[in-house]
């Protein structure tokens, strides 16, 4: 998707997620391609945080996304990345998908 996420950036989809570059770009997409998920904070406004992780299809791909907006300082803030992760694998065996 070198594509993709060249066209983003350059039409600064991503400017309000502080990701000004397309060299930072690649370096977060890596970030959430090994953690599995993608965390955003203040995108809503300043105490929130948006989690979303992907539902992969049969091929392996992202299909969709599931996503939730917190807040940022709720206890149970750190947890929610593994239960969207859950959910993502049970949505995606629903689909005949990928579960991993």
């Amino acid at each position: 998707p070198r594509a993709a996420v060249r066209a983003m950036a350059q039409a600064g989809v991503l400017a309000r997620l502080a990701t000004p570059s397309e060299p930072r770009l690649r370096a977060l997409l890596a970030d959430v391609r090994r953690e599995g998920y993608a965390a955003v904070d203040g995108a809503l406004d300043e105490e929130s945080r948006g989690v979303a992780v992907p539902v992969r299809g049969a091929d392996g791909v992202a299909a969709a996304a599931l996503g939730v907006v917190v807040p940022r300082e709720a206890p149970y803030t750190p947890g929610v990345p593994p239960l969207l992760m859950t959910a993502a694998r049970g949505i995606a065996r629903g689909l005949g998908g990928h579960s991993h």
